[in-house]
């Protein structure tokens, strides 16, 4: 059994978390995580003027706190959420990337920009959609897995998670900033991507209130087969929980969804 013990931090961008505060947060806890995930914008809203306050110019200054955390703790892979990133661009164009990564033993395994913009929210005046969904192999409670990153919004869009899934990924990990008005949908949502793709999902979604919107937490950790989701409680920054990574295997051996995909999904990104 590959239990995997994780945590999701559920920071609100109006308290101005920044990278050390995190490193603080990890460091006082009682367990070393295998895995730690934080939410979309966690040090940013979706406004323009929180954006641009919030840029990030360089990613791995940046996130130099959590760096030295993730050389310290080798086995733990940590996905940052996503920042505001500065991206060289034209001149008309949005000049920020919603950016996520991977950590792990101290560097940096990939990165993925969101592909999704939230035109709701104007997200597209100020952030240029990324184009390539991302996964990579890494170890994880002591197996190999292959990992997804989606982002918010991404949620929405079942052909992303599909393509990850094609390519291999069995766990996907989503940042979020899902508001309250809108928390069953989340929660239904990234239950069907579990059970449509025999994935194990986690997601981590932002607390707290911004302008007149209420951010509840309640981050979701759920596979394919579990009738209840891990449910994170709505007003905690830590929240931890642990699966079986041998279920989304022992699931997928039951019941092949991919191996019957038929047309242009056989082959993701033909």
């Amino acid at each position: 059994m590959a239990m995997l013990q994780g945590l999701v931090l559920q920071l609100d961008p109006e308290e101005a978390p920044t990278p050390s505060r995190v490193r603080e947060l990890l460091d006082a806890r009682s367990i070393e995580p295998d895995l730690v995930l934080l939410p979309e914008l966690w040090n940013a809203c979706f406004d323009g003027r929180s954006l641009r306050a919030g840029q990030v110019a360089d990613l791995e200054s940046f996130l130099d706190p959590l760096l030295d955390y993730s050389r310290a703790h080798p086995h733990c892979l940590l996905c940052p959420g996503s920042l505001p990133v500065r991206v060289a661009s034209d001149a008309d164009e949005p000049r920020l990337a919603n950016r996520s990564c991977l950590l792990q033993a101290g560097g940096m395994l990939g990165v993925y920009d969101k592909m999704h913009l939230f035109t709701q929210m104007d997200e597209q005046l100020w952030v240029r959609a990324g184009d390539t969904p991302f996964v990579c192999d890494t170890q994880l409670a002591g197996k190999s897995v292959r990992v997804g990153i989606a982002v918010c919004y991404d949620l929405r869009f079942p052909e992303l998670w599909r393509t990850m899934a094609m390519q291999g990924a069995t766990l996907i990990l989503h940042p979020a900033q899902f508001p309250l008005k809108r928390h069953d949908a989340y929660r239904q949502l990234l239950r069907a991507r579990a059970i449509e793709n025999g994935l194990l999902v986690i997601s981590c979604n932002r607390r707290g209130r911004s302008g007149n919107t209420d951010f509840c937490g309640g981050s979701v950790a759920w596979g394919p087969e579990n009738p209840n989701p891990l449910l994170a409680p709505t007003k905690a920054i830590c929240a931890e929980f642990s699966f079986d990574l041998d279920a989304v295997d022992e699931f997928r051996r039951k019941l092949d969804v991919l191996r019957d995909v038929r047309g242009a999904w056989r082959f993701p990104g033909t």
